[in-house]
């Protein structure tokens, strides 16, 4: 499939939540924030990869996505942060960031290209989390969208800290693009 020109807003929407739900349920399970045996695989941009499979979680993030891809096609989200705390030491451990930009005007692009991206981000991911050291103490996550104080937030959504990590080690890593959209990711750690 081609994307053109003509590909509409949510077709890139579409795209983008895809990827955003790959790269936070990879993130999740590189990073053991749950037991191996709590994921699934699925086929996604041409790989087999790990998915979580707790109904509450699965919940929470199909609810996450869903009204991501609301506010998406309004135009009314930067950035998504995903960041991985301690529970015993209250404390937050790393943050990834996911800036997203939305172009004034749609490029044409195949999914090849999309899926080449992705392949490259899921490499760099790797990478980096192959030299960060392992998370050996019971962990959560917390999702936290960037959106204009304008929009519609639904009744259970909340406002909470920027959850920033101080004297972290920052990368950026390459960016994802979509006809409407460009994703860049970059993370900070706390040194253990």
């Amino acid at each position: 499939m081609e994307y053109s020109q003509t590909i509409p807003l949510n077709g890139s929407v579409e795209y983008v939540v895809k990827y955003l739900s790959f790269a936070v349920n990879k993130i999740l399970y590189e990073r053991g924030i749950y037991p191996e045996e709590k994921f699934t695989e699925r086929n996604i941009f041409g790989f087999t990869r790990k998915f979580v499979d707790i109904p509450e979680i699965l919940e929470y993030l199909n609810h996450f996505f869903s009204q991501l891809s609301v506010w998406l096609l309004k135009e009314e989200v930067d950035r998504v942060v995903l960041v991985i705390g301690s529970i015993r030491q209250n404390q937050d451990l790393e943050r990834w960031q996911f800036q997203i930009n939305t172009r004034t005007q749609s490029v044409a692009m195949s999914t090849e290209n999309v899926n080449s991206e992705v392949h490259g981000i899921d490499a760099q991911i790797n990478s980096c989390i192959t030299t960060m050291i392992p998370l050996e103490e019971l962990c959560s996550f917390n999702l936290i969208v960037y959106a204009n104080t304008q929009c519609d937030t639904p009744q259970n959504w909340h406002e909470c800290n920027e959850h920033y990590i101080s004297n972290a080690e920052e990368c950026i890593l390459k960016s994802v693009s979509t006809p409407c959209h460009e994703v860049n990711l970059a993370f900070c750690y706390k040194q253990l």
